[in-house]
């Protein structure tokens, strides 16, 4: 019993004096030349060192031999410590010495090989800080008092706002003249930067940031404004003011244009659509030169809007236009022409047929009773066209939709009734049969577009009630590009 409690003090005091029994270890001295010499408090373990240890230049991991003479440690690197460089000496807690101790902490140290280490600066640029240049700005000058990398100028420079330009070097590098790609913005203010990433020819950072700016100009003109719409066939389609433009395709977006930054927020309050039509506009904050304006829902076909910017758009300088501009969008793109019900023939006995539309809906539909016989009870085969007009850039009516839009029914059991087939005609099919020529191609009060028909097969079966016969058509019913009936058409027939 006495013998374990003397084995549990010791481990204990073993555990709280560990660092006084096996010292750790320690880098005591470390000194650079041909080689890095690091002196360690005891002998070190060289697989631990050689995994805890590594040298690095400019950033980059170097090899070289571990030397190792007692608690000495030499570094050779293979290709030397040639000058002009930053070297870091890196040790992590996994080195240890002979006996296992390692060291407490991570031990890091930094020399550089270079012969130079004054630090570049700013000596002059052009335009000069605040100065304000009314003539054309043929560069931006900047020069450095030695020789400077200039790659790393590139990741030090900044413009605001933002310029495009082209960089040309000379001095041996201490001169750098910015080009501007394109012309500068009147009444803007530039500000030039260059951060501390910028490094000498010996990586020597420049000595302290630096600042400048200069006003480019007086601004005096109005913004002017360039009016297009794009959609999904069609880019940037100009618009002019004051003109009716047709031809506008139903999806399209429209797009504002100026030729320089003006107070973008302020231009949805100057937009007007007449008549009313649910819109966003879309507005650039980054360049703000743009806006697009986006319909919630497409505008109604062949109907013309009139847009309005009114007078007062102003560029950042101030400068306002003086004048509203006005625009006539007409929407009638051929490809995105709505279906359209033209009319329908019920083929009601021998050679008769009666005429299915707006101008004969609520009127008598006889049946030929030598062929619907109503005490027969039984249904007889029957045909009825329905001709439609579609946009010229369509095949033709899409038959899916026909199947779906197209429905004839009864009430009170007048008639039985129903759909047993249904086709889309071909032109050369539709110029064959009898109802050919009832609507012409181009009635009165059309423009445009094509006719397409639909021949359903119906089953009908006559009785002595009356009741009413109900044709519909779906506006579901598109045709083969998806453009569809503006509205349901229903039309309702007496049966005596």
């Amino acid at each position: 019993m006495h013998y374990h409690k003397a084995c549990a003090m010791t481990a204990l005091l073993l555990f709280s004096c560990g660092s006084w029994i096996f010292p750790p270890l320690e880098v005591l001295s470390i000194e650079t030349g041909q080689d890095i010499s690091i002196l360690f408090s005891s002998r070190p373990s060289a697989i631990s060192i050689k995994k805890a240890m590594s040298v690095n230049r400019d950033g980059t991991q170097i090899s070289g031999q571990f030397l190792f003479n007692d608690r000495l440690l030499r570094f050779v690197p293979f290709d030397g410590l040639p000058a002009g460089h930053e070297y870091s000496v890196l040790i992590s807690t996994a080195a240890e010495d002979e006996k296992g101790n390692s060291l407490l902490e991570n031990f890091s140290y930094h020399f550089n090989t270079k012969t130079d280490t004054k630090a570049p600066k700013v000596i002059s640029v052009y335009p000069e800080d605040g100065h304000s240049l009314d003539d054309k700005l043929e560069e931006i000058r900047v020069e450095f008092s030695k020789a400077v990398d200039t790659l790393s100028f590139m990741d030090a420079i900044q413009i605001n706002p933002a310029m495009e330009y082209i960089s040309k070097w000379s001095g041996n590098d201490t001169i750098v003249s910015l080009v501007p790609a394109h012309p500068p913005a009147l009444g803007t203010r530039y500000f030039i930067s260059l951060s501390e990433a910028l490094r000498d020819k010996n990586k020597n950072c420049l000595e302290e940031a630096f600042s400048s700016s200069f006003l480019y100009g007086t601004d005096t003109t109005a913004p002017e404004l360039c009016l297009s719409w794009s959609s999904s066939e069609f880019n940037a389609v100009p618009l002019a003011d004051g003109c009716r433009n047709s031809g506008i395709a139903s999806d399209a977006e429209i797009l504002f244009a100026f030729n320089e930054p003006v107070a973008i927020d302020a231009i949805a309050g100057l937009v007007e659509i007449q008549p009313g039509i649910s819109y966003s506009l879309l507005l650039d904050h980054k360049t703000k030169k743009e806006a697009k304006l986006v319909f919630a829902k497409r505008p109604e076909w062949n109907r013309e809007y009139l847009l309005k910017l009114s007078a007062g758009a102003s560029d950042l300088s101030g400068n306002k236009m003086r004048n509203e501009l006005s625009f006539k969008l007409l929407f009638d793109s051929e490809a995105f022409r709505p279906v359209v019900f033209e009319g329908g023939f019920l083929l009601n006995g021998i050679d008769n047929w009666v005429e299915i539309n707006r101008d004969t809906e609520f009127s008598d539909i006889l049946l030929d009773a030598s062929v619907f016989q109503p005490a027969a009870g039984i249904g007889q085969p029957t045909k009825l066209f329905m001709v439609f007009r579609i946009s010229e850039c369509a095949n033709a009516l899409s038959l899916v939709a026909a199947m779906n839009a197209i429905k004839v029914s009864s009430t009170n059991a007048c008639v039985d009734i129903s759909v047993k087939a249904i086709r889309i005609l071909l032109r050369e099919e539709y110029e064959l049969l009898e109802v050919y020529g009832f609507v012409p191609d181009n009635p009165v009060g059309t423009e445009g577009g094509k006719l397409s028909v639909a021949e359903l097969d119906l089953e009908l079966g006559n009785s002595c009630r009356q009741g009413f016969v109900i044709f519909s058509i779906d506006n579901t019913l598109k045709d083969t590009l998806g453009n569809a009936m503006t509205e349901s058409c229903v039309l309702t027939y007496n049966k005596y």
